[in-house]
């Protein structure tokens, strides 16, 4: 017998499972499937009259605008997915204190704007010449002058140095300390270059190295 087979060997068996037990977890599985069967069946119909809903809406010609009643969130989602497949505009507004959301549908062309949007979810009334004028005199609306803000260069850096005066100082003292000059730190290229020839090269080299062997012999001094 190997391992395997001698732990499960000292083992106890699991408590046989009684009729009444078998009965009782029988049952429970009819009733959930029950349950499942009978949820998929209401929101079958659920879609199926959602549906019949639109369709007449859509076929109505003098209405462009169809409030629903206040529905649960799974038969709203449902709402939204057949308007979209149909093209039409939904959007959700809260309904009274108590009861759940409702959505209205509109046509493309008569959709709402944001601001009949804010009124409806708001519950204010909507009024649309009044909205038109408003936003007619928003349109021709001039800014003050000293609103403006002029982007030119010169009054952008001018309003930078006022604002970090006090860091960097006046505009005179800025100007020398940041201002730096061209021959500052400035080598030409020419300058870089080594024109010397390799004979002449290499006498400086030697050279080099005999002053740094005489200098190196005259510190030494011998002990007395």
């Amino acid at each position: 017998m190997d391992l395997l087979g001698s732990i499960l060997s000292t083992m106890d068996r699991p408590p046989p499972v009684s009729e009444k037990d078998k009965r009782v977890r029988k049952e429970h599985e009819a009733q959930v499937k029950k349950a499942l069967d009978e949820e998929r069946d209401r929101l079958k119909s659920l879609k199926n009259g959602i549906d019949e809903i639109i369709d007449d809406f859509l076929q109505n010609a003098n209405q462009t605008r169809l409030k629903l009643e206040p529905m649960e969130k799974i038969a709203r989602k449902i709402v939204h997915e057949a308007a979209e497949n149909v093209g039409l505009i939904a959007h959700t507004f809260p309904s009274e204190e108590g009861s759940e959301p409702h959505v209205m549908l509109f046509k493309k062309e008569d959709a709402p704007c944001d601001g009949e949007l804010s009124c409806i979810r708001s519950g204010r009334p909507w009024n649309p010449a009044a909205a038109a004028k408003l936003r007619g005199s928003a349109d021709t609306y001039e800014i003050p002058e000293p609103l403006r803000r002029n982007k030119s260069k010169d009054t952008e850096l001018d309003g930078y140095r006022k604002k970090y005066e006090r860091i960097v100082g006046s505009e005179l003292s800025a100007s020398k300390v940041t201002v730096t000059k061209n021959h500052y730190g400035f080598v030409p290229t020419e300058n870089k270059k080594d024109i010397r020839s390799i004979e002449q090269t290499l006498a400086d080299i030697r050279a080099r190295r005999k002053r740094k062997a005489e200098s190196s012999s005259s510190t030494e001094t011998p002990a007395s």
